[in-house]
C-alpha cells in the first residue's frame, strides 16, 4: 500500500521543467515556479505553489529543484531565502509584463513597447547574476535595489498596481503587518516613486548623515618613461577650494617598473577614509596623481659618475574627475578601471594649484601614452566596517590615508594626535650669484636638547615612518612653491619640549660641486607654546636666519629667537649667533589631535587639577569656548567636569552643572548633532562618577523650584533652567548611569534615598506644568518636548507603573488652552516609549492619553497630532510583545471608534490627512475580536443610539467599497480594508439580528445593510476577469 510521508520540515522546491498535469490530483507548474513541499510518496511530491496556495497537489520529483528554506515568520508560513524571494518577484513581474508587452505592441504604442522592452532585459541579465550566486553581499544589496526600483518603476510606467516593501527592498505580508503600517509603506513608496524624476537614475542611499564614508582606490600599473627610482602619489583635492582633502597615498616605484616593495605588487591600494556627508557634497573633487622623480638633477645626463644622484624632482602630474562618484550619479566598480594621463610638470615654474586649475580649464593631451591606471570604489562605512563587509577588496596590506582635519563625528577610542605641516612656499635671494639656488627644504623633528626625534615624519599612507624630510628641488627658481603635506605623528609626551627645524641648501647637479654645498639658512618653530597650547591652524610665515658658518645649528643657539615674522625681534646685538634675513618661507600647519587644544580656556578646563584656585575662572570661560573645539575634546571635557563634581561639588555644584548643561546643549545644535552617538558612547562606556546623581538631582530641582515659587523669576536664571529643559534627557543619562555604576560597586544602598530624591524631581516638573505665569511659558513648552525622552533611562532605576503615574499628572496638570499643541506633542512622544509598552504603565497612561483624544480631536489644527498619536498607538497593540492588549482595545473602542468614525463622515475628501483616518478606522476594527464587538455593542445606552451607529458605519462602508479612498493601485491596502469591513459585517449583522429583528424591525437599516453587501461584492476592486492572470492569483490568495 502506497502511504504519503510527511516531511519533518516543509522545503521549498523550484520546478526545471513544465509539468502539465492533465492527471488526477496533479499541480500543473510552469518553468521557475516556487512549490511548498508537504509530503513524498514513491517519485512523487505534494504540495502547492507559492502563487496559488489554496490549490493543492502532485507532481514528479525529478521535475523539482530542492532549495532550504527557513522559517520567517511567527505563523509557520515557509518563505525562501531573500535572494531567492527576489528571483520569485523577478520570475513573476517578467511573466506579467512579457503578457503586457504584448497588448502593447498590438496598440502599437511604439516608444512604450521599447522602453518596456529595455526594462525587461534589464530585469532578466540581473536575475540571471543572482541565480549565479556570484555576486558579494555588498553587490547583491545594490543589485537588490535597482531591481526593486526597475520593478515599481515598470508597475507605475504600465499601470499595475503598487508593491509594497520594507526598507530593505522586501515585499512585505499584509498579514502579517498591521493596517497601519501597511497604510505608511503605501504612501513613502508611492512617494518615492512619484519624486524619481528618472527610471535610469541611481538611488542615492539614505544614510544617517554621521556615517562615514571612504574612497577605495588601487593603482594597477604606473606607464612612465623614468630611467630613475620614482615617488607615486595619489590624493583628493577639491578644486573649488583648491586645497586637497585628504593625506597621500605613496608608493615608492623603482626605475625596473615594479614597486620597490614587492611583496606589494598586487595590493597597491588605499582607502581615503572619514569623509562625511559634507564632503560628498564638495563639487568638483578630483584623484590627483603626483610623481616626483628619485634620481639626477637633469634626467638627459648621462655621465652617472659625476652626477648628483637621490635628488627629489618633479616629472608629471594626473587628474582624474571623481565628482559623479561623489554625488552618487554614477556607480564605480573596483574592476573598472581609469586612465590619469600624465602632463609634464615645468622644470623651472611651478605652482600645483595654478597647474591643476589649468589643468581643468584647458585640459591638455599629456605625455602621450604615459600614465597611471587605477579603480575606484566609493564605500559606506567605517574601517572596521569596511574590512568585515569587503575583505576581499580591503586587506591588511591597504594603505588607510585619513581626511586633512577631523571626521564628522569623533567616537570615544578614536585617538589621534596628527599634526599635518606644509612646506608651502618661500622667496630667497640671488645675493651675489647670476642665478638663483635650487634650493633643498632639510626638516627634522627635534627635541629641544638637540636629538633629532626618530620616525616620527610621514610622507604618505601605506609607507614607513622617517626621521627627515627632504623637499623637491625646482632648478634656478627663487620664489619655489612647493606644497609638500608631511604628517607628523609626534609621541603625546614628546610634544611640548619639541620644535621643527627647517634648513635650506643649495644643490648641484655635479656630485663633486654638492659635496661642497652646506645648510646656507635655516628656519625653526615652536610645537607647543608656554600657556600649553599649540602652534595655531593655518598659515605662519617664518623667519629665514642665516647660517654663516654652514654647520648643522644646534637648538641651544636658536631656540629662545623668534621664529615667526609676527613675533617681536630682539634688538640686534654682535652677541646673537644667527641674524634674520630678507628671505621667506611660508608654512601651513592643521591640527587633528584628542588630546592637545589651541585654545586656552578649554586647556585649562583639561588642566584643572594645577589650577584648583582658578577653578570658578575656570568654568565660567569654559562656556565661551567654541563648539568646534568642545566637540574635539568632548570626552575630555565631561571628564574634566565630572572629576570637579565629585572633588569640589559643594562649592561649585551649579557652575559644574551649568558647563554640564552647555556641553550637552551643543550637540542640540544642529551643526553638532552628529556628535550625539560619541556622548552616548561615554556615558555607556567611559562614564565613571558614581556619587553625580544627588548633585544633579539637587541642582535641576532648586532651578525648578525657583521657577514655579518665585513671583517675578529672574530672565537670566529662567534662561538657564530653559536650556537645562533641553538638556533633561542627558541630565537623566548621567543621573541613571552614576546609580547604576553606585550599585555596582555597593549594592543597593541608598536605593530608597534616590527614588525619594526622584520623586522630588518629579513633583517639582509637574508643579512647574501647573504654573501660569508668561515667564515660565517656553519652559514648560521645552519641558513637553523633552521628558518623554528620559523615559527609556528612568526605568532602569525607577518603578515603570510610579512613572507612568507622574509622567500622566505631567500632562493634565496642565492649564487648559495653554500650549495645546506641545501637549498633544508631548503625548505622541509618550506612546512612542518603552514605557507605553508596558502592560502596567499603559493601564495608567492609556485613560488619559483616550481622554486628551477625545477633547482634541474634533479641533482642526489638532487634526493631524490626534491621528498619528491614535496611530501609533494602534501599532502598539498590533504588537505581541506588550502584554496583553484586551482591555486596551476594548477602551479604544469604547471611546473613540464613534468618534473616529464620524470625524471621517464629516471631513473634505480632499484634505490630505483623510487616508490616514481611515486606515486608522481599518486598524481599530482589526484589531477587534468577537468578544470586543459583543462588548462594543452593549456599551451602547439605547438601541437608539446604537442603530445611529450602525447606520452611521453602513453609510461610510458603502462609500468605502464604492468609491475606494486609496489611490487604485494599492491593490493590497484595498485587500486588507476589504476583509475587514467583511469581518465587521459579519459580527454586526448578529447584533441587528438580536436587537433590530422580527420583534424590532427597522426597514432602513436592513435596506442599507443589503444595499452595503450588494457594493461589496459588485465593487471594481472584486472583479476577476477585468484583471491579469497574475492579479488574480494574489486577490485569491486573500
Amino acid at each position: 500500500m502506497t502511504v504519503w510521508k510527511a516531511l519533518e520540515t516543509p522545503q521549498l522546491g523550484v520546478a526545471i521543467y513544465n509539468f502539465h498535469g492533465k492527471g488526477l490530483y496533479q499541480l500543473k507548474l510552469q518553468l521557475g515556479e516556487t512549490v511548498q513541499i508537504l509530503e513524498e510518496c514513491q517519485g512523487w511530491f505534494r504540495g502547492f505553489s507559492l502563487r496559488n496556495k489554496a490549490a493543492k497537489g502532485i507532481f514528479p520529483t525529478s521535475y523539482i529543484y530542492i532549495k532550504d528554506a527557513k522559517d520567517e515568520s511567527s505563523s509557520g508560513t515557509e518563505s525562501v531565502f531573500k535572494e531567492e524571494a527576489l528571483v520569485e518577484e523577478l520570475t513573476s513581474v517578467l511573466r506579467e509584463w512579457g503578457a503586457m508587452w504584448k497588448q502593447v505592441y498590438l496598440r502599437k504604442e511604439e516608444t512604450l513597447f521599447h522602453d518596456v522592452k529595455s526594462l525587461m532585459l534589464e530585469l532578466m541579465d540581473w536575475r540571471r547574476q543572482i541565480l549565479a550566486k556570484a555576486l558579494p553581499v555588498d553587490q547583491l544589496k545594490q543589485l537588490k535595489q535597482r531591481v526593486t526600483q526597475t520593478i515599481d518603476y515598470g508597475n507605475r510606467t504600465l499601470g499595475l498596481d503598487l508593491v509594497v516593501r520594507d526598507p530593505e527592498g522586501n515585499i512585505i505580508n499584509p498579514d502579517s503587518t498591521g493596517a497601519i503600517q501597511l497604510y505608511r509603506r503605501h504612501v513613502s513608496t508611492s512617494n518615492r516613486i512619484k519624486t524619481a524624476s528618472r527610471r535610469a537614475e541611481t538611488p542615492k542611499k539614505e544614510v544617517a548623515f554621521y556615517t562615514a564614508h571612504s574612497v577605495y582606490a588601487k593603482i594597477k600599473v604606473v606607464v612612465c618613461n623614468i630611467t630613475d627610482d620614482a615617488q607615486v602619489f595619489l590624493s583628493l583635492y577639491d578644486a573649488k577650494d583648491e586645497r586637497f582633502i585628504s593625506e597621500q597615498f605613496l608608493v615608492s616605484w623603482g626605475k625596473e617598473g615594479m614597486p620597490k616593495d614587492i611583496d606589494r605588487f598586487e595590493n597597491l591600494s588605499v582607502l581615503f577614509t572619514d569623509l562625511g556627508a559634507k564632503d560628498l557634497k564638495r563639487e568638483p573633487v578630483y584623484m590627483v596623481c603626483q610623481i616626483v622623480r628619485v634620481g639626477r638633477m637633469d634626467i638627459k645626463e648621462t655621465d652617472n659618475k659625476k652626477l648628483t644622484h637621490n635628488l627629489r624632482r618633479p616629472f608629471g602630474i594626473g587628474l582624474f574627475n571623481i565628482g559623479d562618484l561623489f554625488n552618487g550619479t554614477a556607480q564605480y566598480d573596483e574592476d573598472k578601471e581609469h586612465f590619469l594621463r600624465l602632463l609634464p610638470i615645468p622644470d623651472q615654474s611651478f605652482s600645483i594649484n595654478s597647474w591643476i586649475k589649468r589643468m581643468i580649464s584647458q585640459p591638455q593631451e599629456g605625455i602621450k601614452g604615459e600614465g597611471v591606471k587605477i579603480c575606484l570604489k566609493l564605500i559606506s562605512g567605517d574601517v572596521d566596517q569596511i574590512r568585515e563587509e569587503h575583505p576581499l577588496l580591503v586587506t591588511k596590506q591597504t594603505a588607510i590615508a585619513r581626511k586633512l582635519g577631523f571626521p564628522e563625528v569623533i567616537m570615544p577610542g578614536d585617538l589621534r594626535n596628527d599634526l599635518y605641516l606644509t612646506i608651502h612656499s618661500g622667496e630667497f635671494e640671488k645675493g651675489k650669484k647670476t642665478a638663483y639656488k635650487n634650493i633643498e627644504v632639510t626638516m627634522h623633528v627635534l627635541s629641544d636638547d638637540g636629538t633629532i626625534l626618530e620616525n616620527v615624519i610621514c610622507f604618505g599612507a601605506g609607507e614607513a615612518l622617517v626621521s627627515e624630510y627632504r623637499s623637491v628641488i625646482f632648478y634656478h627658481v627663487g620664489k619655489p612653491e612647493w606644497v609638500e603635506t608631511i604628517k607628523l605623528v609626534i609621541p603625546i609626551e614628546q610634544f611640548q619640549n619639541s620644535h621643527v627645524r627647517i634648513m635650506f641648501k643649495h644643490r648641484s647637479a655635479n656630485e663633486e660641486r654638492d659635496r661642497t654645498q652646506k645648510c646656507f639658512a635655516f628656519s625653526h618653530t615652536q610645537l607647543m607654546y608656554n600657556d600649553g597650547t599649540t602652534l595655531q591652524d593655518g598659515t605662519h610665515e617664518l623667519l629665514v636666519y642665516k647660517n654663516d658658518h654652514g654647520k648643522i645649528p644646534h637648538p641651544k643657539a636658536y631656540i629662545h629667537l623668534p621664529s615667526k615674522k609676527d613675533d617681536v625681534l630682539p634688538v640686534k646685538s654682535n652677541n646673537m649667533p644667527f641674524t634674520p634675513t630678507n628671505d621667506k618661507l611660508k608654512i601651513e600647519t592643521l591640527l587633528c589631535s584628542t588630546k592637545l587644544t589651541q585654545n586656552v580656556e578649554l586647556l585649562g578646563l583639561l588642566k584643572w587639577n594645577s589650577m584648583v584656585g582658578k577653578l570658578k575662572h575656570i568654568l565660567v570661560n569654559v562656556m565661551k569656548v567654541s563648539g568646534e573645539e568642545i566637540v574635539k575634546f568632548l570626552t575630555d571635557t565631561f571628564d574634566a567636569l565630572f572629576a570637579i563634581l565629585m572633588e569640589h561639588g559643594n562649592k561649585y555644584d551649579k557652575l559644574v552643572f551649568d558647563a554640564l548643561v552647555f556641553t550637552i546643549s551643543l550637540l542640540a545644535d544642529k551643526k553638532y548633532h552628529h556628535f550625539r552617538p560619541v556622548l552616548d558612547a561615554y556615558i555607556e562606556d567611559l562614564f565613571g562618577a558614581t556619587k553625580a546623581d544627588h548633585i544633579l538631582i539637587s541642582v535641576f530641582m532648586e532651578y525648578i523650584n525657583y521657577a514655579t515659587k518665585e513671583p517675578q523669576p529672574d530672565r537670566i536664571r529662567m534662561d538657564l533652567l530653559l536650556k537645562a529643559m533641553k538638556a533633561m534627557e542627558y541630565i537623566f543619562k548621567f543621573i541613571v548611569q552614576s546609580r547604576i555604576l553606585f550599585e555596582r560597586a555597593v549594592g543597593d544602598k541608598g536605593q530608597s534615598e534616590f527614588e525619594e530624591n526622584l520623586r522630588k524631581l518629579f513633583q517639582a516638573l509637574v508643579q512647574l506644568m501647573a504654573d501660569v505665569k508668561n515667564e515660565t511659558l517656553l519652559t514648560q513648552g521645552a519641558a513637553l518636548k523633552y521628558f518623554p525622552a528620559t523615559f527609556v533611562d528612568l526605568m532602569q532605576v525607577f518603578d515603570c507603573k510610579e512613572l507612568s503615574h507622574y509622567a500622566r499628572e505631567f500632562i493634565e496638570k496642565i492649564p487648559e488652552k495653554r500650549l495645546t499643541s506641545q501637549k498633544m506633542d508631548c503625548i505622541h512622544n509618550m506612546v512612542k516609549t518603552k514605557l507605553f509598552e508596558d502592560k502596567e504603565s499603559r493601564y495608567v497612561l492609556l485613560p488619559m492619553v483616550v481622554e486628551q483624544l477625545k477633547n482634541e480631536m474634533k479641533k482642526t489644527e489638532e487634526m493631524k497630532s490626534c491621528i498619528d498619536i491614535l496611530n501609533d498607538i494602534l501599532i502598539t497593540l498590533t504588537r505581541n510583545d506588550v502584554g496583553s492588549t484586551h482591555d486596551d482595545v476594548l477602551l479604544l473602542a469604547t471611546s473613540l471608534l464613534r468618534v473616529v468614525v464620524k470625524e471621517v463622515i464629516m471631513m473634505d475628501r480632499s484634505l490630505a490627512v483623510v487616508g490616514n483616518y481611515v486606515a486608522c478606522l481599518v486598524a481599530m476594527l482589526q484589531l477587534m475580536d468577537e468578544k470586543h464587538y459583543q462588548m462594543y455593542v452593549q456599551h451602547f445606552p439605547s438601541d437608539q443610539d446604537l442603530l445611529d451607529f450602525l447606520m452611521e458605519l453602513f453609510m461610510l462602508f458603502r462609500e468605502f467599497v464604492s468609491n475606494n479612498i486609496f489611490p487604485k493601485d494599492w491593490m493590497v491596502m484595498t485587500m486588507v480594508q476589504n476583509s475587514v469591513i467583511l469581518d465587521a459585517i459579519q459580527y454586526f449583522s448578529e447584533a441587528m439580528q438580536e436587537h433590530f429583528g422580527a420583534g424590532a424591525f427597522e426597514d432602513q437599516l436592513w435596506n442599507n445593510f443589503f444595499h452595503l453587501a450588494v457594493a461589496f461584492v459588485t465593487q471594481e476592486s472584486l472583479q476577476l476577469e477585468s484583471f491579469s492572470t497574475t492579479k488574480q492569483d494574489k486577490i485569491l490568495e486573500k
